[in-house]
């Protein structure tokens, strides 16, 4: 959680930097799924575990993120989009 809270800090095309903190975590990354991936979270599961779901809004991308806690859950699935992103955008070089 600690990566993506300080990558959430940073800002992005969409979103201003701020801070962000426990309190308003779950707004940030729901905000950036939103304007930066075009995405939103679909269903949040409790049962033993957690489980997390969002897809992009054209069907492209989606995930399924089980957890413990849901706020791992919420940060992991952030990352995800994050990281597909920038994978898609900037691919890595075959060596």
């Amino acid at each position: 959680m600690a990566e993506v809270t300080k990558r959430l800090t940073k800002g992005s095309g969409e979103l201003r930097p701020c801070e962000v903190t426990p309190q308003n975590l779950l707004t940030m990354v729901v905000q950036s799924l939103n304007w930066d991936y075009s995405a939103c979270i679909t269903r949040i599961l409790n049962d033993q575990w957690s489980r997390v779901d969002a897809e992009s809004y054209d069907g492209s991308f989606s995930t399924s993120i089980d957890c413990d806690q849901v706020e791992d859950g919420v940060a992991a699935t952030w990352k995800a989009f994050a990281d597909h992103q920038a994978s898609t955008t900037h691919p890595a070089a075959d060596g």
